[in-house]
């Protein structure tokens, strides 16, 4: 039985109405779920942005030294570099980076802790698991037109 990923991660499940944004913007999508990479990729690609992504954060910040992002989002709950690492280290690096970060996983403090705490590193947005993908396109959109 295959299962859509769009089932186990988010609760809307179709954003074609949602307008593509008039200029090209870069996004670095950081997430060691394959399946969840794919899906934010190919929702990105779809409204117009220009998509980069890595499996995970020693990979994305790489990724965001060689080349900046308008937006990088990142997972919280990796393997290797977590996104609360990433966040800070790219935040170190250029304060005026757009940070979206999600989590699905839960933590000793409690996953709405933790997205609170990620906040106060300088994230711009947080999403918790299951979201709807048309709430992070739209917050992505505004942000990204604040320049």
């Amino acid at each position: 039985m295959t299962v859509d990923v769009r089932d186990r991660y988010f609760t809307d499940r179709d954003s074609t109405n949602f307008s593509k944004g008039a200029s090209v913007s870069s996004v670095l999508i950081i997430d060691d779920d394959e399946m969840m990479r794919a899906f934010l990729v190919e929702s990105f690609e779809a409204h117009g942005y220009e998509v980069r992504d890595a499996k995970n954060g020693d990979l994305g910040v790489e990724s965001y030294f060689e080349e900046p992002a308008d937006l990088v989002i990142t997972d919280l709950f990796m393997p290797e570099k977590d996104g609360v690492e990433v966040v800070r280290t790219l935040i170190k690096h250029d304060p005026d980076v757009k940070i979206f970060a999600i989590s699905g996983g839960d933590s000793v403090g409690g996953r709405k802790d933790v997205l609170q705490v990620i906040e106060d590193f300088g994230a711009k947005k947080t999403f918790e698991k299951p979201f709807k993908i048309s709430e992070v396109l739209a917050a992505a959109k505004e942000i990204l037109n604040k320049d």
